[in-house]
């Protein structure tokens, strides 16, 4: 059985994400993502991280040409 997680360490959420510890907070600051405090220790929501994550814009790469056809060129 695999027990997902609802909550994550701000370390974890850094881990899981790829996004720095600064953006993470301002993101939190920005209400972007959701945490809750236990004490003094944050725990960040993993669907809020997802859908903050899944809301970002989608990147779309040029097409490179490949080196035969620049050499031709």
């Amino acid at each position: 059985m695999t027990i997902t997680p609802i909550s994550v360490s701000v370390n974890d959420a850094v881990k899981m994400t790829g996004i720095s510890r600064t953006k993470l907070f301002h993101a939190l600051g920005e209400g972007q993502i959701e945490s809750r405090m236990f004490g003094r220790r944050r725990l960040v929501l993993t669907e809020s991280l997802r859908r903050f994550i899944e809301g970002l814009p989608q990147e779309r790469l040029q097409p490179h040409p490949s080196p035969r056809a620049r050499a031709a060129a």
